[in-house]
């Protein structure tokens, strides 16, 4: 037997599904390291001067995600659009580390190959 508890999270990096149905899942942490690695990259907060939380409930039933106001590396783009996704079209974090430790477009003029290569091989 399932109970359900009410709403657990951070709205802004929170999943569609578990905002409305509050439906948890793997797919939902995916969600939310999308949104992370939009603000690492962007510098911007997802949702920043939303004034509640039905503004932003609005947003995400009409498929709203925050806009890159400036250019990232492609690569980076198309992962943080993927974790987006509808949540059974997003990847598991076995694919996400896969594509990072694989597809060298993820290594940066801003990313030390050394570190990366050192801590990958532990």
């Amino acid at each position: 037997m399932s109970i359900k508890s009410g709403f657990k999270g951070t709205y802004a990096y929170c999943a569609p599904e578990i905002v409305f149905d509050q439906k948890y899942s793997q797919y939902g942490d995916i969600y939310a390291y999308g949104m992370i690695v939009f603000e690492i990259l962007t510098n911007d907060v997802p949702f920043e001067g939303r004034k509640n939380i039905y503004q932003l409930m609005k947003m995400l039933m009409n498929d709203y995600r925050p806009e890159f106001k400036y250019p990232i590396p492609y690569c980076y783009r198309k992962l943080i659009e993927k974790c987006w996704s509808y949540y059974t079209n997003r990847p598991s974090f076995e694919t996400i580390i896969n594509d990072l430790e694989t597809n060298k477009d993820f290594i940066t003029e801003n990313v030390d190959k050394m570190q990366v290569k050192c801590q990958w091989s532990k």
